[in-house]
């Protein structure tokens, strides 16, 4: 048997199909509409926040850009990393601005919840550094009190920060 073409009368009465609309991204429910409204409005709250903190800390960002430019070698260390920190206690408690006494180096650590970094034999060494220009510091405590600095501007808390959720950590 040998095959036979097609008959192509049939083939002329044959109806393409109709495409089937596009499924749309959109949800179809009320629901998930809402939930959606809810997610994007949370969010958007969240990233308004964000932003807010982010304005907020400024500050301490600069603050930590200008303690890495700081060497532990130039001979005016001591005092150019007590201004750079006096400076910023005082933007998280202006009270701290006068004071030149221990008293600070406790509050420096009660604000970054530390105990006895700041206000040690080698804080008070410090201070003294800077009243008295016989007493220096060596580099390995110019290094230690430049660690301790980076520690504290990482870690302390400002008491009018933004929170990022409400209850939350600031």
């Amino acid at each position: 048997m040998k095959p036979s073409p097609p008959d192509w009368s049939l083939l002329k009465e044959m109806v393409d199909v109709a495409p089937l609309p596009a499924v749309g991204w959109w949800p179809q429910t009320l629901g998930w509409q809402l939930l959606a409204a809810l997610l994007l409005l949370g969010g958007l709250a969240l990233a308004i926040q964000a932003l807010r903190r982010h304005r907020f800390y400024r500050y301490r960002r600069q603050a930590l850009a200008q303690l890495a430019r700081l060497e532990p070698r130039q001979a005016n260390f001591a005092s150019q990393l007590f201004l750079l920190l006096k400076h910023t206690a005082s933007r998280v408690q202006p009270a701290l601005a006068p004071r030149l006494d221990a008293g600070l180096l406790a509050e420096l650590d009660s604000l970054a919840g530390q105990q006895g970094q700041f206000d040690s034999r080698l804080g008070r060494r410090w201070l003294q550094s800077l009243i008295d220009p016989g007493c220096t510091l060596s580099r390995a405590q110019c290094l230690q009190l430049q660690g301790l600095t980076q520690l504290w501007l990482q870690q302390h808390q400002h008491p009018q920060a933004p929170r990022l959720l409400p209850g939350g950590r600031r």
